[in-house]
């Protein structure tokens, strides 16, 4: 299908109180100029559309009315009296083409671009007599921020769409999104391009503002998908991000620019799934609008609170099609048109598709490049089997997908795995001790799969069980064979000496700088447990330990440990592991995994008369707030409290959203 592109230019005077109207191209050239009386009609109804969807979804919600009242006030006044968007739409069908319309928002002020009043007129609302515009499969729309001519699509030679996926989870924010369950459904619908080389996902576990900066300085990403809660306080858009301490960090533009302007090079499509992304009231600029101005290329966000599972299936949508070759203005009105249909077929729509805003500097975005075979930079899981074994004899099974929650656990021992110190103080490493069942192994998997698409490929040995001298030796030299280190081989080989020796030997003169994660798993089958007390390490445990920990502290190796039983340490070396105690699942946890659980039955529905409600995969009779009755809404309460049911008790079905 053939590409038609139309820009209408909307320019704001130097006294950001006027704006003039024009086409780059006839029919329409002809500028046209807007009283501040017809300016305020617009903001008026996109007021009202936003006071509407406040409301209950219900058969007499106002939504419907006001955005089809604003879309055609809008198609109205950029049609004029030339008709020239509706022939330019005409012109299109008729030849069987696609029409990609910019709307392009200038300013003889740069410093008032983002200010810019028609950024926040809903633009992807636009309705003629048939209806709305950008749901229509020849039509895709962008909102432009500056001059830059519209020209080609920039394309990405390297073949490969390559995503940082973070999530922020700060501790006391309820409700708690599903944002694992989030990464599993987009690195399952990208599984094939991935086994293709024609994507990469990274996941960075911290989700920090520093780590976020840390992250783009060490590598290249084509998108930055950003996940978690959103709010709008004293006048100005956040992101409830993480700090150090996994407290609330509400972290503006300024800051979220600061640290993407120091990448390696600028993302091109920075993706917010948060609530109000991209909400302008009044004065007020969007979060989105904000980042374009400051010099982000692209960013796609949420005009509206947003339910959770809307969230992730228009993203895993948007990644399908830009994998597919698909440039990012056309995959973000393909995401758009599935959520649209997705409404129409569904008892209980959730309106959500005219809330997905892009707003960008390019008009035309980017896409892969076409006939380029992709490199394979790197081996990643594949989704698939729940289950996968980190040891070639299959003994230490760990998830592959489906992990839920432990996240504080998680960002201690993939900090410890990357810096090998707490504080100031060196680690070997770190045991995991909880009761049989809680995920001790799935959470050592889990680190060990942050730690790599951090740092690279990361050499393991695996020692699962009671310790014997044949398996450590078997066990390391499966790891010098995989090196093809033959230096490594001879060390092991040394019959003279002992097993402690040789691995000494081994971490101390062959490897100390290499990446490397030795595992005992199992490791309460090398104790003898007590009464009272620690259990004992039995000798063979003792001897070994008394050889690793000394030299994981202090070289690049480390170790971890998963027991049933806590025990004493060697003297000198007390502090040489730090200890992560896993007990019960968090309630949050326990939510999302009842959730997928009920999401897997085709005839679950959830009546919620709470919005915040964390299941409402339908509206219910009861008539939740409008997109907020869905499962978790990515917001939170703008008073800067906690969200609706927080300390308080809550059925494991309920939902939540991402902002407020």
């Amino acid at each position: 299908m053939s590409r038609n592109t139309a820009v209408v230019n909307l320019t704001l005077d130097k006294s950001g109180q006027g704006l003039t109207l024009n086409w780059s191209e006839s029919p329409g050239a002809a500028s046209r100029s807007m009283t501040g009386s017809e300016m305020a009609r617009f903001d008026d109804l996109a007021n009202r559309v936003g006071e509407a969807e406040k409301s209950p979804l219900c058969a007499n919600s106002p939504v419907l009315g006001t955005r089809l009242a604003l879309g055609r006030a809008l198609y109205e006044l950029i049609d004029g009296p030339e008709r020239a968007l509706s022939q330019r739409l005409r012109q299109v069908r008729g030849a069987g083409a696609h029409v990609h319309l910019i709307v392009r928002l200038q300013a003889d002020d740069p410093d008032l671009l983002s200010h810019h009043p028609a950024a926040h007129w809903r633009w992807e609302l636009l309705a003629d007599e048939q209806g709305h515009v950008g749901t229509r499969d020849h039509v895709s729309l962008a909102v432009q921020l500056g001059e830059q001519a519209a020209g080609a699509p920039d394309m990405l030679e390297h073949g490969i769409l390559r995503v940082l996926f973070m999530a922020y989870s700060p501790a006391n924010t309820e409700p708690e999104l599903d944002y694992e369950g989030e990464e599993d459904l987009i690195a399952a619908a990208l599984s094939d391009f991935i086994e293709q080389g024609r994507a990469t996902i990274h996941v960075a576990e911290e989700g920090t503002v520093d780590e976020l900066e840390r992250r783009l300085k060490l590598d290249d990403y084509d998108v930055v998908h950003l996940s978690g809660h959103g709010v709008l306080r004293a006048g100005r858009p956040y992101l409830l991000m993480e700090d150090e301490e996994g407290q609330v960090d509400e972290v503006g533009p300024d800051r979220l620019w600061a640290a993407l302007k120091r990448a390696r090079t600028m993302p091109r499509l920075l993706m917010i799934a948060s609530c109000h992304s991209a909400e302008a009231r009044g004065d007020m600029p969007s979060l989105a609008a904000q980042l374009v101005a400051l010099g982000a290329p692209s960013v796609v966000g949420w005009v509206r609170p947003v339910r959770d599972d809307v969230a992730t299936l228009a993203a895993r949508d948007l990644y399908e099609r830009l994998c597919a070759g698909v440039n990012s203005a056309e995959a973000v009105a393909f995401a758009r048109r599935e959520l649209y249909e997705a409404d129409r077929a569904a008892t209980h729509p959730s309106m959500a598709w005219g809330t997905l805003h892009l707003v960008t500097h390019n008009p035309m975005g980017f896409q892969l490049a076409p006939d380029v075979q992709p490199s394979r930079e790197e081996e990643q899981p594949m989704p698939g089997e729940l289950y996968r074994f980190l040891d070639q004899q299959g003994q230490m099974r760990v998830l592959q997908h489906g992990f839920v929650g432990r996240r504080r656990e998680l960002q201690r021992l993939v900090r410890l795995l990357r810096h090998g110190k707490e504080g100031a103080l060196p680690r070997a490493g770190a045991y995991i001790l909880g009761m049989k069942g809680v995920g001790k192994s799935c959470l050592a998997g889990r680190a060990l799969d942050r730690h790599e698409q951090d740092v690279g490929k990361v050499g393991l040995v695996v020692l699962h069980g009671e310790l014997t001298d044949h398996q450590v030796i078997e066990q390391f030299r499966l790891l010098a064979l995989q090196w093809q280190d033959e230096k490594a081989q001879a060390i092991l080989d040394r019959a003279d000496d002992s097993v402690a020796q040789r691995v000494e030997k081994l971490l101390r003169s062959q490897w100390p700088r290499q990446r490397l994660v030795i595992v005992l798993d199992d490791f309460e089958q090398n104790l003898d447990l007590r009464p009272e007390g620690h259990a004992r390490l039995r000798p063979q445990a003792a001897q070994l330990l008394g050889v690793l920990l000394p030299a994981c502290r202090v070289e690049r190796p480390k170790l971890l440990v998963t027991t049933t039983a806590s025990f004493e340490l060697p003297t000198g070396e007390r502090d040489a592991l730090a200890a992560i105690e896993l007990g019960a699942f968090q309630p949050g946890s326990v939510r999302k995994l009842w959730y997928r659980g009920q999401a897997e039955q085709s005839d679950f529905q959830t009546c919620a008369a709470d919005p915040m409600a964390r299941s409402g995969r339908a509206f219910g009779p009861q008539c939740p707030d409008f997109g907020l009755g869905a499962p978790t809404h990515r917001r939170q309460d703008p008073a800067g409290g906690a969200m609706a049911g927080r300390g308080s008790a809550r059925a494991p079905g309920e939902l939540a959203r991402r902002g407020g």
